[in-house]
């Protein structure tokens, strides 16, 4: 055995070992397989031998112009690579990564070599994961930037959300979609620079729609590294909160009345959330409605809080505990038992503070209260 035909054995014995290959006459008959092939294909190789290639294809393929396109061009010599999908035991859909080479055996005959590797696993996961994103470019905005921050790509999703086509975002700077002053600002270039050097970034984000408006995005921005871990890409992945922010922002700014309901009550209904600001009005105008008149009892019903967590209830206690140097006793009304358990899992101690399950009920005391003193 020569030199060059100890190479060729060496490889063939190599491909018996680590890959599928079968054999092929030219016109697609079967003529060997090895047992790596038979197992990826789900037959045994007594029933593919004898057998035509189009027993493994797609009905529809192989009766097309293109099969018969195929296998001419496999005849003329040509070498044909890639993913081809074929048909295994069952009609099992498989995909075949590989190679068709046509050569002579040792005999000089003509053959068709193949040479194959199961893709199957590999390849439906990668249509599932673009499914998936197919899915999500029709819910989230998806936008692509050079590091520089020059606009690569835009779906329609995130276009639309500031009032462009795709097209006119494309080519442009990041800087379109943001205050001037912000743009050209210090924590603009340093939010660049942190992109750059591989930082995430990831929170709620202001920015301007064509028209001036502004946008309110919950987004995140992914930097694409090559081996060296020098960004090469940034990706965007956004939704549009502009709405759900404005109702925030009307929960925490939303006004406390202090209402005089009885002779010596005030009632000061909570609704919202109670921010620290806004914690600080409802201090402010209890402690001037109470310092107006005689008041002795201050009602606090919290059933209308959206959030009463452990801070809010500490707000809370400052305002009772302010109203009682005046002279004023508090209630608390409206914690239900969920929120009660809260508040105390948290460590806020209210046991100095009066609670009622009802502003019924606290009405109730308040008078009693005031007619005892």
């Amino acid at each position: 055995m020569d030199s060059h035909e100890a190479a060729l054995d060496v490889v063939r014995r190599y491909l018996a070992d680590h890959r599928g290959v079968a054999q092929l006459d030219l016109e697609g008959h079967i003529l060997h397989v090895n047992a790596a092939f038979s197992s990826i294909v789900g037959y045994a190789p007594d029933e593919l031998v004898g057998q035509h290639h189009r027993a493994l294809c797609d009905p529809i393929y192989a009766e097309s112009d293109e099969y018969r396109r195929f296998w001419a061009q496999l005849r003329a010599g040509s070498t044909h690579t890639g993913l081809f999908p074929r048909r295994g035991r069952g009609n099992r859909l498989i995909w075949l990564r590989g190679t068709y080479i046509p050569l002579r055996d040792a005999s000089g005959e003509r053959r068709v070599l193949k040479v194959v590797m199961d893709a199957t696993e590999e390849e439906l996961e990668r249509r599932e994961a673009r499914a998936k994103l197919q899915a999500l470019d029709h819910v989230q905005g998806i936008v692509e930037f050079t590091p520089e921050g020059e606009i690569l790509a835009a779906n329609e999703t995130f276009a639309a959300m500031f009032g462009y086509t795709p097209t006119e975002l494309v080519g442009r700077h990041h800087a379109i979609l943001c205050d001037a002053d912000f743009a050209g600002s210090r924590a603009y270039e340093r939010f660049w620079r942190q992109l750059r050097s591989g930082e995430v970034q990831a929170q709620e984000f202001q920015r301007r729609a064509k028209d001036g408006s502004i946008r309110i995005l919950k987004a995140s921005y992914t930097p694409v590294v090559d081996e060296s871990g020098r960004a090469v890409k940034i990706v965007k992945f956004a939704s549009d909160v502009t709405e759900d922010a404005a109702r925030r922002t009307a929960l925490h700014e939303m006004s406390t009345p202090v209402i005089p309901i009885w002779p010596g009550v005030l009632l000061t209904p909570l609704v919202g959330i109670m921010s620290e600001r806004r914690a600080q009005d409802v201090l402010t105008k209890c402690l001037e409605r109470i310092a107006e008149g005689h008041t002795t009892r201050l009602i606090m019903d919290v059933a209308g809080i959206a959030e009463l967590d452990g801070t809010a209830a500490r707000h809370l206690i400052r305002v009772a505990r302010c109203a009682a140097l005046m002279g004023c006793k508090t209630i608390i009304s409206g914690l239900t038992p969920s929120v009660a358990r809260r508040v105390v899992e948290e460590g806020v101690d209210l046991e100095t503070i009066e609670t009622a399950g009802t502003l019924a009920s606290a009405l109730e005391r308040a008078i009693e209260g005031t007619r005892a003193t």
